[in-house]
């Protein structure tokens, strides 16, 4: 399945299946529970999730108020926006419900 998963991420699709089999065998099943936290906007930012089933919210928050960037589900990822900028997280991502992730 890491597989298949890679090859639907346009960053990673048009390497080789033999590359894309290399990759996958790095790849780690993580489970999030319900309101677990994955990572928080500031946190250095070091993994690409691609979520398997499950929803992650992501969304930032301001003083008083909380603001919902995208709710993701199973075939989406993210955090590539770390990896490609070198910067910190720049919102907070929380499981909606139990979710399954490759990292």
């Amino acid at each position: 399945m890491p597989v298949n998963a890679l090859k639907k991420i346009q960053l990673f699709s048009s390497l080789s299946d033999r590359d894309c089999e290399r990759l996958s065998q790095l790849l780690r099943l993580q489970t999030l529970h319900k309101g677990e936290v994955l990572f928080r906007r500031g946190d250095e930012g070091t993994t690409l999730y691609m979520i398997l089933s499950g929803q992650i919210k992501i969304s930032v928050s301001r003083r008083t108020n909380q603001m919902t960037l995208a709710i993701l589900g199973g075939g989406e990822f993210l955090g590539e926006m770390a990896l490609l900028d070198g910067q910190p997280r720049s919102a907070d991502a929380i499981a909606l419900e139990e979710s399954f992730l490759y990292a």
